[in-house]
């Protein structure tokens, strides 16, 4: 591990960097880059964020390193492919440290999963698919609310010191308030985008059919409804018409 200032320094620019105003599937790359150079011992680090489907955007760090026979420095794609069959499966059979870090909102570690006990099924898998010997797991939270889960993989068994892993648990705050902001940023952008393109329609159903704002609108929300068509989908539709669907 890096002497203690040069390490708080370190975390200090990772935060700063994953706030630049990215958005929130380039912040969750940052972080999990950030992890995998910062926590001595890692050789893939991986970020689960939590949509409206369930957990999804499995981020590996691009030089994620495995054993012989298993991901390779720099191949990041085939790290991201293994390390998405485990997650998988966790969340299929319901057991695994990233799935009990979830559920019990716990820092979840295991220094030998090949005799791992708690999760027998899945430890044998992801030892077999990763290469990987050694897991901690932290769920990423803010304001009450679960985002997801920060995970580091290590090739060697007992990879992870009690330093490793408070430092996991420390940054894993920073990445729970980047992925939180980066989120409300896309929200809002999307909201701005809805009501720009809601405007748009409404002013063309104006022109088109010479109606008033209020009766262009209703019109555009009536659509809506009969058309069982998300608002924002539909004045899409009739900015690139220039008409209802049903007119």
């Amino acid at each position: 591990m890096m002497p203690p200032d040069a390490l708080r320094r370190a975390v200090a620019d990772a935060a700063q960097d994953m706030q630049a105003g990215r958005g929130r599937a380039e912040t969750v790359q940052v972080a999990a880059d950030a992890v995998r150079h910062l926590v001595s011992g890692c050789d893939i680090a991986a970020i689960s964020v939590l949509t409206r489907d369930g957990l999804d955007n499995v981020v590996c760090s691009p030089e994620s390193a495995g054993a012989p026979g298993h991901p390779e420095p720099g191949d990041g794609q085939t790290a991201r492919s293994a390390v998405q069959v485990v997650d998988d499966l966790q969340y299929e059979i319901r057991q695994g440290p990233c799935h009990e870090a979830m559920t019990a909102l716990a820092t979840v570690h295991s220094p030998d999963m090949a005799a791992e006990a708690r999760w027998d099924r899945w430890a044998a898998t992801a030892v077999r698919e990763l290469g990987m010997h050694s897991v901690v797991s932290h769920p990423l939270r803010s304001g009450g609310r679960v985002l997801g889960v920060l995970k580091v993989y290590g090739a060697r068994t007992a990879a992870f010191t009690s330093d490793d892993i408070e430092l996991v648990v420390t940054f894993a705050a920073h990445v729970s308030v980047a992925i939180a902001s980066a989120t409300q940023v896309e929200q809002l952008g999307d909201a701005l985008d809805s009501r720009t393109l809601i405007g748009q329609a409404t002013g063309l159903l104006m022109a088109t059919y010479d109606l008033p704002p209020d009766a262009a609108f209703a019109a555009l929300a009536r659509s809506s409804q009969t058309t069982n068509t998300k608002l924002r989908d539909l004045a899409a539709e009739v900015v690139r018409t220039r008409r209802l669907p049903s007119a």
